[in-house]
């Protein structure tokens, strides 16, 4: 197994802080490296900045109502990084998506006389 697929893994049930290594499971401080093994942690720590840009990238498509957008972002930062709040804002957003997608087509059965009569 190649280090990247076993950080990887190791990724799904990494949570908060890197604290031991995915590789060897020593502990490590906030270095790109492994004092024990000497792997490379550089991946795993960029990909945990990511996942919490992308988070915070969907927080702000929520906020105006790009449900489709940030339903992207979520599931690519759940993708680095799992947590149980993302997981929740994904479900939001889903049900968001879904509620919209009827509010929309509610009104466009209310106002389809209206817009019947007035395109002539």
């Amino acid at each position: 197994m190649k280090p990247q697929q076993a950080y990887l893994i190791w990724f799904t049930t990494w949570k908060h802080k890197l604290e031991r290594c995915p590789i060897c499971r020593g502990r490590v401080n906030d270095e790109a490296q492994c004092k024990r093994c000497n792997a490379d942690l550089s991946f795993v720590i960029q990909a945990k900045k990511d996942a919490e840009d992308l988070t915070q990238r969907a927080i702000t498509q929520m906020e105006r109502e790009k449900y489709a957008n940030a339903e992207r972002s979520l599931v690519l930062a759940l993708s680095l990084e799992h947590s149980d709040i993302r997981s929740k804002m994904l479900a939001f957003v889903r049900y968001e998506q879904i509620n919209s997608n009827k509010k929309v087509s509610f009104l466009q059965r209310i106002t389809k006389p209206f817009r019947e009569n007035h395109s002539n």
